[in-house]
């Protein structure tokens, strides 16, 4: 799945750029706010996080494209109780969550075709995201980690300010399947605020 999904983003790209129009490339910083299946590891938002974005029009309202990034999640529990296999453990505790998303993107945006500087978009993505889990406690340790499948849908606000820039704030949720050590779904909220450079009025 990583593969196909490197090469189809990668074919995009190569598409965009033959055509040498609506190519958008966007740089986001993201904040993320653990849900459903996260919490059950840790509650504290993540605020190193980061995510690039490629989008290519295909028409005049709709993008397709694909997207990496990538969020580390830590927070210190001063006492917490913990099973290693087949020992208990009751101790100070660190707990990590580091997430990897690799995906195919599609976005809508209705009012591109209105000369508005300000746009309202929606859309979301599809693929493979890679999770790591870790819990230190005393000498023990604790790590789960593997490729699951995920998913979001995403709304959000676009400010073009040139021909070749905009800005972008955003809202999407996270979902993988099955990646929480009890093989339950981890999901998050992302909070996103971009930069992009390429043709934004097509």
């Amino acid at each position: 799945m990583k593969k196909a999904l490197i090469i189809f983003m990668l074919s995009i790209a190569s598409i965009g750029f033959a055509s040498g129009q609506g190519n958008e490339f966007i740089f986001n910083y993201q904040i993320a706010i653990p849900g459903q299946g996260l919490q059950d590891l840790l509650e504290k938002s993540s605020f190193q996080g980061w995510n690039i974005e490629y989008r290519r029009a295909l028409t005049n309202t709709i993008t397709v494209g694909g997207t990496i990034g990538f969020n580390v999640f830590h927070e210190e529990i001063k006492e917490a109780t913990w099973q290693f296999d087949n020992t208990t453990i009751t101790s100070q505790n660190q707990r990590y969550a580091h997430t990897f998303p690799i995906m195919a993107t599609v976005h809508f945006n209705p009012l591109r075709n209105e000369g508005s500087p300000i746009q309202i978009f929606m859309g979301g993505g599809l693929g493979t995201v890679y999770v790591n889990q870790e819990v230190w406690a005393s000498s023990y340790e604790y790590r789960r980690d593997g490729w699951n499948f995920g998913m979001y849908p995403e709304l959000g606000l676009r400010y073009v300010m040139s021909d070749e820039t905009a800005l972008y704030f955003s809202a999407q949720y996270m979902q993988v399947l099955n990646a929480n050590y009890n093989n339950n779904n981890v999901s998050y909220w992302n909070l996103k605020l971009g930069f992009s450079f390429g043709t934004h009025r097509w």
